[in-house]
């Protein structure tokens, strides 16, 4: 990229700016933008003016000033290509939406695959979409940190983007499954960089909350039915019915429950969940109890007797 047009007209610029009274301290920030890159041996490798505005992103410093970099070297693009000058409302068009047009060359590249595989693959796009952006949130927040590739990223690093100093999850199970999502197919590209940083995402339980589709008149008229003895529910049915209504078990889970599930000293259900295989210990009810107990001494009691005969 050369800068030709933007030496010989620089000096415009910051006449139009004094005689429109801009602050000195923002006239300020043009002469040094301009003085940096018309100086800086490494302006013949730039391609763009946001190849300009990386630079300022590889070095420490706050967003604030970061922005007004980015302000300010989008209206010098703005005035050398097109020669208009700033007036408060135009808007740079710098860098797009997104994290994913601050990341370098690799981590772009790794976005990239992902659309293209994913898209081949006939993937929903809004769902490409939104993982796509956390993953390119991820990968920004790696190389804010100085990891310059995937091979230099680090367990911790990856871990501090999702639990803070404190241990305390400030990115949800949702974001890492989307980041996750990238990575996987990454695989196809380069496998053992994007192998290990799956290997140093968190594992992460997600949290969801229990939403009441019954109504009130609703779950009455399922304990009258319960409990109505003319209904001609057996006691498994009845028991089956109030673990289904006051516990919120799979249907699985009731059938695969055994005598010492139940620690009736301590009034507790304990069971490994089929479909999670994750451990759940829930509070046994008086009600539930007592339909379970009704069951195992009458209707298995009968069942077992009349096998034995």
């Amino acid at each position: 990229m050369h800068f030709q047009n933007l030496e010989e007209h620089y000096h415009e610029l910051l006449e139009f700016l004094e005689a429109n009274h801009y602050s000195p301290s923002y006239i300020q920030k043009f002469k040094t933008v301009i003085r940096n890159s018309l100086k800086d041996p490494k302006r013949k490798r730039w391609e763009s003016y946001r190849g300009i505005y990386l630079e300022y992103t590889k070095s420490f410093h706050s967003e604030q000033y970061l922005r007004h970099m980015r302000t300010v070297i989008g209206a010098l693009e703005q005035f050398d290509f097109y020669g208009k000058y700033p007036n408060g409302r135009r808007r740079h068009s710098l860098l797009g939406r997104g994290s994913y047009h601050l990341l370098n060359h690799e981590y772009q590249e790794l976005i990239d695959f992902y659309w293209k595989t994913e898209k081949e693959r006939e993937k929903k796009l809004t769902t490409i979409h939104s993982e796509a952006m956390n993953a390119a949130s991820f990968l920004y927040a790696m190389q804010k940190k100085g990891f310059e590739s995937l091979d230099a990223v680090t367990e911790e690093a990856v871990l501090s983007f999702f639990l803070s100093d404190e241990d305390e999850l400030i990115k949800s199970c949702s974001y890492k499954k989307n980041i996750r999502a990238v990575f996987k197919a990454g695989i196809a590209w380069k496998e053992r960089e994007c192998q290990k940083v799956l290997y140093f995402l968190p594992l992460l339980r997600e949290k969801r909350k229990n939403i009441q589709y019954l109504t009130k008149e609703e779950v009455q008229k399922i304990r009258d039915t319960i409990d109505n003895p003319l209904s001609g529910l057996s006691q498994r049915d009845r028991a089956i019915g109030m673990l289904l209504l006051h516990t919120g078990l799979r249907s699985c889970d009731i059938a695969a429950l055994k005598m010492d599930s139940i620690n009736w000293t301590t009034e507790k259900l304990w069971i490994i969940q089929q479909k999670t295989e994750i451990p759940l210990e829930l509070p046994l009810m008086p009600i539930v109890g007592n339909a379970i107990y009704d069951y195992v001494t009458t209707d298995v009691y009968v069942l077992r007797m009349s096998l034995s005969t």
